[in-house]
C-alpha cells in the first residue's frame, strides 16, 4: 500500500498529497507534454520539459528527422514484430527529443515525487502532520530535513 505525505497551503487553501516512492504516472505519461507535472502544479519543471521537447523537435525537424508518419506506416506494413510502438511514441519528438524524454521519464519515475515535495515546501506548503511515522519515512526516503 502506498504511503502519502499531505501538504497544506493555507494562503491558497490547497491540500496536496505526494506519494513516497516510485512515480508510475511520471514514468508513463511525462512524454505527453509534461502533463503530470502540470497536474501537480510543478510549473518550472513542466515548462522546462515542454521547452526542451519543442526545441529538440525543432532541431530534429530542421535536420530532416521528421519522418514519424513514414516510419509508423512502414512499421505497420512490414509487421508489428519489426518495430516498437513505444519507441515510435518517443520518436514523435525526433531522435534527440525521444531519447531525452525517455531519460527524463525514467528519472522522474524515480525522483518525481521527491521533486514535487521539495517544490511544495519551497512555495509555502507545510506538512499537515509533521510528527507522523509516514513523514519520518519520507525524510529517510527523500533525504530531506523537514
Amino acid at each position: 500500500m502506498a504511503n502519502y505525505v499531505v501538504f497544506v497551503n493555507e494562503s491558497e487553501q490547497r491540500i496536496s498529497r505526494v506519494k513516497i516512492g516510485f512515480s508510475w504516472v511520471c514514468l508513463f505519461w511525462l512524454w505527453l507534454f509534461a502533463i503530470p507535472l502540470f497536474i501537480k502544479r510543478v510549473y518550472p519543471w513542466a515548462f522546462g520539459i515542454l521547452a526542451a521537447q519543442f526545441i529538440l523537435y525543432a532541431f530534429d525537424y530542421k535536420h530532416g528527422y521528421h519522418h514519424f508518419e513514414q516510419l509508423y506506416f512502414q512499421c505497420w506494413i512490414n509487421s508489428i514484430e519489426n518495430c516498437s510502438i513505444g519507441w515510435h511514441t518517443f520518436h514523435f519528438f525526433g531522435r534527440w527529443g525521444g531519447m531525452l524524454m525517455f531519460i527524463l521519464s525514467v528519472y522522474f519515475g524515480f525522483r518525481g515525487n521527491e521533486i514535487t515535495a521539495r517544490y511544495y515546501l519551497k512555495n509555502g506548503y507545510k506538512i499537515a502532520e509533521p510528527d507522523s511515522a509516514i513523514v519520518k519515512i519520507a525524510k529517510a526516503h527523500w533525504h530531506m530535513p523537514f
